[in-house]
Order: structure tokens, then C-alpha cells, then sequence
């Protein structure tokens, strides 16, 4: 038997066997356990190959939670089952080691919806619009009410994301230290943004619903990392997915994309007037790429990981992009312009 184990994972060969035969029926063959690149947070993920029976290959991935599953209230575990029960495919859970943190779960391969867009760009309009189809069947079937969470995108949660931002984006990575008057210069911008997210009508939010967490397997899109979910605009998982730090769309593409989404709800019974759906699809991008781009600063400041330093500048754009359509929105354009290198287009291009 070979077998690879990474030196700090929290479980060994004879336990892994005997989790796939529990889980299978049978003992593995050639059993291999890899380390996968995971997301920006503290879950870590392996892929565990082995041989069936007949000899044919076959492997499950291992998600290692930071801390053990104290109790049946864990998010990966209830948000899985929900959105199950409305029918959207996400990865089968195969077992759970609550005394570990593990989640055995169906590997659905390692093909994202962004590679599949590198290999196959002549498909960008067809997956795109399978993914928004899937959005829209998910905000018409879950019932807010009926959530397995009670949390949501209140203002607290909204701005406690901007000052994270403020902290290690402007001050932190861009070392612009910030006296108390000027901070409360930013939340004066910040706060109505967050005021007005916070009242519109509540929704379904996935919370990470880009190109890395939809898996494209078998002509079929995969739904991952949606433990985070909560309750907020309709808007929300819609500019994450088109206003994506890794795959940059085109502004006609983004905007046929949305009538799509509009269209689709439409034949549901809900209806938008459009130019306000388009408003809070602006502030709420604005407000979803400001706190990227603190989460971005975070990986490297407090993990020392460059991995996504290199997004910061698309995200950046994208919200000089909605900023130059929205002019109530100027002073915040102002403080972007004075503190980060938004103010300067040149140089923000040659980051």
C-alpha cells in the first residue's frame, strides 16, 4: 500500500481505512491522501484515492474544520441539507467525524467554474446563465423564514466589514494610518451604504457565489464553501458572481447577465423596476469588493500569503466602475481617490 500523508493532518492510514469501509463497504486499495489548496480561511482539504474492488480508482475529499463539531449545529452540515432539500447539487456528505472536525464528502473534481471558462470560453454565456438560473431557483424556492440561520447582513455586519477594510487594506497594507476624524469621515460615506443594503428585501445569500466555488462537473454546476451563508439582498450572490476578483467580465456581458436575472424572476411573479435594482446591485458590489479587497490585505498581513494580492487591483476597478455611475455617492469616491491608488487609474493598471 502507498500512502501519503500530510504530517499535520489529524488522522492516519488505519483510521482512513477504516472510515471508507464503513462508509463503502469494503476495504481500499492503494490508498493516497493529498493536501488540496483550499479558500481564504481556516477549513483545510484533502483528497483521499484509493482503488474499489474491481480495482477501478476512486476518492472522496476530507474537509478538517478548525475545531471539533461540538454538537448537530454546524453550518457545512445544515446549509448542505437545505439546499438539498430545494434541489441544488452540492457535494454529497458521506460521514462526519464530529470529535476531529472531519466532513467525508463526494470529490467532484477539481475543474472550477473559471477553469472551465479558460478551456472552453466559447461557453462563458452558457454557464453563466446555467449559474444565474440556479441562483434565481434558489431564491425562489428558500424561504427566508425557513432558513437553518438566523443571521444576516444587518448594518452591524456590514460595517464591522468595512472597518475590517479600513484597518487592513487602508491603514495595514497601504499604510495610511487613519486619526480619528478621518475614520469617522469614512464611516460617515460607509454607513448610508450599509443603511440601505440592510433594508431591502431578504433573500437567500450563498455569500461566496464566484467562479472558485462553482464546480463544473459531468455539464453540471456544483454549489461549495456555502457554510457562510446568510439572509440579505437578492443582489448579493449576483455581483459576486459578476463582479468576480478572478475572472474579469465585460461591463455589456455583466449587464446582459442581469436582465437575464431579472427576466427569471419575472416569470416567478417577483418584479424589479430596474434602474433601482441596478442601484442596490451597484452599492452592494461597492460594498462586497471593499471587503474583498480587506480580506485580500488580511491573507497577507496577518498569514503572510500573497495568494491574492494580485486581485486586488480588478477588484478595485470594479468599484471605480459603479462609483463613476453613482455621483451620491462622491465622497466616498473621494476618500477611495485620496487613500488608495484608485485615485490614480496608471497606477493602479501597474500594480
Amino acid at each position: 500500500m502507498q500512502t501519503t500523508f500530510p504530517t499535520s493532518a489529524n488522522f492516519d492510514a488505519p483510521y482512513i481505512e477504516e472510515t471508507l469501509k464503513d462508509i463503502f463497504g469494503y476495504s481500499p486499495d492503494k490508498l493516497q491522501v493529498f493536501s488540496m489548496t483550499g479558500d481564504a480561511s481556516d477549513r483545510r482539504y484533502f483528497r483521499v484515492s484509493f482503488a474499489r474492488t474491481d480495482g477501478e480508482p476512486h476518492s472522496i475529499v476530507v474537509m478538517q474544520l478548525s475545531a471539533p463539531i461540538a454538537s448537530e449545529d454546524n453550518d457545512s452540515i445544515r446549509i448542505s441539507h437545505y439546499l438539498q432539500n430545494i434541489k441544488l447539487r452540492v457535494p454529497q456528505i458521506h460521514k462526519v467525524d464530529r470529535k476531529i472536525g472531519l466532513l467525508f464528502l463526494e470529490d467532484c473534481g477539481d475543474k472550477t467554474l473559471e477553469d472551465q471558462l479558460l478551456s472552453t470560453p466559447h461557453e462563458k454565456e452558457k454557464l453563466y446563465s446555467n449559474a444565474i438560473s440556479e441562483l434565481v431557483q434558489l431564491q425562489i424556492r428558500a424561504n427566508p423564514e425557513g432558513a437553518t440561520f438566523t443571521r444576516s447582513f444587518d448594518i452591524e455586519k456590514l460595517m464591522w466589514e468595512m472597518e475590517f477594510m479600513l484597518s487592513h487594506y487602508v491603514e495595514g497594507l497601504l499604510q495610511t494610518p487613519l486619526s480619528q476624524t478621518q475614520r469617522e469621515e469614512w464611516i460617515k460615506e460607509l454607513l448610508p451604504i450599509c443603511e440601505l443594503l440592510s433594508t431591502q428585501p431578504q433573500y437567500f445569500v450563498h455569500r461566496d457565489f464566484h467562479s472558485r466555488n462553482l464546480m463544473v462537473q459531468n455539464d453540471e454546476l456544483v454549489w461549495i464553501d456555502f457554510q457562510d451563508a446568510r439572509l440579505g439582498p437578492c443582489q448579493y450572490d449576483l455581483a459576486s458572481l459578476l463582479r468576480d476578483s478572478y475572472v474579469v467580465l465585460d461591463e455589456k456581458f455583466r449587464l446582459k447577465m442581469i436582465d437575464l436575472f431579472l427576466e427569471l424572476h419575472s416569470e416567478h411573479g417577483t418584479s424589479f423596476v430596474r434602474e433601482d435594482f441596478l442601484k442596490v446591485f451597484d452599492w452592494m458590489s461597492i460594498q462586497r469588493n471593499l471587503k474583498a479587497i480587506g480580506t485580500f490585505a488580511f491573507q497577507k498581513r496577518e498569514k503572510n500569503s500573497d495568494r491574492y494580492l494580485q486581485y486586488i487591483e480588478p477588484t478595485l476597478n470594479y468599484v471605480r466602475e459603479a462609483l463613476d455611475r453613482r455621483p451620491e455617492l462622491s465622497g466616498l469616491y473621494r476618500l477611495l481617490q485620496q487613500a488608495t491608488p484608485l485615485g490614480n487609474k496608471a497606477v493602479c493598471d501597474n500594480l
